[in-house]
């Protein structure tokens, strides 16, 4: 009994149309088969993508990054063209590298790997979020020789995107200024997008510790959830961009990917159950397949934060995952996240203000004395708020401040100020209260 899916997810003997003939393929989309009979395992899965090219433009992105970014966008054409959008990905990567790597393997003459205090200093990767290690010189090779066969051939460039990872906010904005001022000088009109996502299990990155400075607060607290760090990579992110636009304030401004909001709000709805078929407790198996990279399905939701960011559309019905272990129902859940995320992130220029404002946020722990830290929760009147808050008696804005992940850690002695958000509504005014 063959039965099919085109909406890129995997048909079981539940969740699937039973094929009785021929039938119409009239959009873009992937269609995977699946043959099922009584007393045999179902057949491997056939599956093929079916290109319905849209009216939109051929669009080519520049990535520079490590291989986070290329577990966020190594599927990326494929997944793309699943919505009918033609989209072509072009790499400049290595493991674990940072702008300054990239540069100096891209635009310098290779070090002598004999001199290994020059060579280090080249080629070392971040030191400060998951260590430092430098390069063998055939990886260095390959780098700089795929590069140089890239870069004369590219025709066209309409993103280029970076990942900042290192907790050096001048180092990363001097290098992503010169690799912008490079590109620009080629593709003038080239989009710069900050790609902000880097997990760890173990959060002891220099953003999780409060370590960098915020222009947006004068005091950060460290990061005691999962939540509270994805916020903390977003502020970091946003500082990096602060200081680009500063240096580099003439054409397209660089905008974020917002994927750690995503990443931040996914771990709340595993953990309060609020997940299709997913158990609380199982975010980590879930969304990655080591301590840092994403599996299948966590790049999915991150690749889908690209998508609505890139296009300015929501991925649902859309955006198809294919080859990932995604029900229909988990990746509707995952697409309306994405778009979530990306309409209501000013940065990324799809923000509607509005004249009626949202409900104040509302504390779940009354004002008063604490004896111990406690995790603090924010609701609105208001459905589908989002909230920016601040721990230090600065008043938050939609644009400043931590961002709401479902979790504030609060300690004794702390003021708590906080706003309420949403596209096509004004902001709310900002609740205030003290412990």
């Amino acid at each position: 009994m063959p039965a099919f899916a085109t909406d890129g997810t995997t048909p079981t003997e539940k969740n699937g149309k039973l094929y009785t003939g021929p039938f119409t393929v009239d959009h873009s989309c992937v269609v995977m088969a699946v043959t099922f009979d009584e007393g045999f395992a179902p057949s491997p899965v056939a599956d093929y993508l079916y290109f319905f090219k849209s009216d939109a433009p051929k669009r080519v992105a520049l990535t520079l990054g490590n291989s986070l970014t290329g577990n966020a966008a190594g599927r990326l054409n494929a997944y793309m063209k699943t919505a009918g959008y033609d989209f072509d990905v072009k790499w400049h990567n290595m493991s674990g590298a940072i702008p300054r790597t990239l540069w100096n393997v891209a635009m310098l003459e290779k070090a002598d790997p004999n001199d290994k205090e020059k060579w280090n200093d080249l080629y070392t990767t971040a030191k400060s979020m998951g260590g430092a290690f430098t390069y063998s010189e055939s990886v260095v090779t390959d780098a700089k020789e795929s590069w140089n066969k890239m870069w004369p051939t590219l025709t066209a460039c309409d993103d280029l995107t970076f990942q900042p990872r290192d907790a050096d906010v001048a180092e990363e904005c001097d290098y992503m200024t010169r690799w912008l001022k490079f590109v620009r000088g080629k593709f003038p009109n080239v989009q710069p997008w900050i790609y902000v996502e880097w997990d760890e299990m173990e959060r002891n990155r220099a953003t999780d510790k409060a370590l960098v400075p915020s222009y947006q607060m004068k005091t950060l607290y460290p990061a005691l959830t999962w939540e509270e760090s994805m916020s903390a990579m977003m502020l970091y992110g946003e500082e990096v961009q602060h200081e680009i636009l500063k240096k580099c304030p003439e054409g397209k401004k660089a905008r974020i990917i917002p994927a750690a909001l995503a990443m931040g709000w996914i771990h709340q709805m595993i953990e309060a159950g609020q997940f299709p078929d997913v158990a609380p407790d199982s975010y980590w198996p879930f969304i990655h397949n080591d301590n840092v990279h994403a599996s299948v399905e966590g790049s999915y939701l991150v690749a889908a934060v690209w998508f609505a960011a890139m296009y300015g559309q929501s991925p649902e019905g859309k955006f198809q995952p294919w080859s990932t272990a995604l029900t229909p129902a988990q990746a509707t859940v995952m697409q309306r996240l994405a778009w979530n995320v990306v309409k209501n992130y000013p940065d990324c220029g799809l923000y509607e203000a509005g004249k009626t404002p949202a409900a104040k946020a509302e504390f779940s722990i009354k004002p008063g004395s604490l004896s111990a830290n406690q995790r603090l929760s924010l609701t609105s009147a208001t459905p589908g708020v989002w909230f920016r808050y601040t721990l230090d008696g600065t008043e938050p804005t939609r644009t400043r401040g931590y961002i709401y992940c479902g979790v504030i850690t609060v300690r004794p002695g702390m003021t708590v100020k906080a706003i309420a958000y949403k596209s096509g509504m004004a902001d709310s005014a900002v609740a205030t209260t003290v412990y």
